[in-house]
Parts: structure tokens; sequence; C-alpha cells
């Protein structure tokens, strides 16, 4: 029974981990494509304060992500040595979920302010 939760928590932090570098992935996309027409997009609207929000979570979001992932490794490196999965596994619990939340949503803010900023335009 504990070799088969061992395996079943394995396999949710290889998901946290996957959900983790896809965030980060879309992250980095938005954030190249806003810096390659930055100068362009502010010097011709009225509303910057609208697009600084998003960029700035979008950032916020690929910072979490990145924590995220750090966090989801280390804790499999330290189990890999042999160490069975806590039975409550705190790790996933304590820091994963919170920082999977705070990322996924720190993501939808800053692409919601994307969208309402090339809404006004």
């Amino acid at each position: 029974m504990n070799e088969q939760n061992d395996e079943m928590l394995k396999e949710t932090m290889k998901h946290y981990y996957d959900l983790f570098k896809h965030i980060t992935t879309l992250n980095t996309g938005a954030i190249v494509i806003l810096a390659s027409f930055f100068t362009q997009i502010k010097s011709n609207t009225v509303n910057h304060w609208i697009l600084n929000v998003s960029v700035i979570m979008l950032a916020l979001s690929l910072l979490v992500c990145i924590l995220g992932m750090y966090s989801v490794t280390t804790e499999m490196k330290s189990r890999s040595d042999g160490i069975p999965f806590a039975p409550k596994f705190n790790v996933l619990n304590r820091y994963t979920t919170p920082l999977f939340k705070l990322c996924l949503s720190s993501f939808f803010m800053g692409m919601l302010f994307l969208i309402l900023f090339i809404m006004q335009v």
C-alpha cells in the first residue's frame, strides 16, 4: 500500500512540474511578444498602466512558476535517495498547491489586463 501511495504522489509531483513548465512557456511567450512591441504600443496609447500591470503580473507568474518547479525538483531529489514519501506529503499541501494557485491566478490576471489593453487600442 505504501509503495502504491509513493507512486501516486510521485506522479502527482511530475504533473505539477509539467503544469509549472507549461505555464512558464506561456508566460515567456507573452512577455517576449509584449517586449517586441512595447515601445510602439506604449508611445501610441494613453492607458500605459494597464500594459504595465499586465507585464508585472506575467513576470510574477513566471517567477512563481520557477519557484514551483524548484520546490518540486528539490522534493523529488530528496525522495530519490530512498527516503519514502511522508504519509500526507506535506510539501504538496504546504508549498506546491499554493504556488500553483498563485502562478495560475497571476497568469490569468496578466492576460486579462493584456486583453483590456488591446480592447482599448
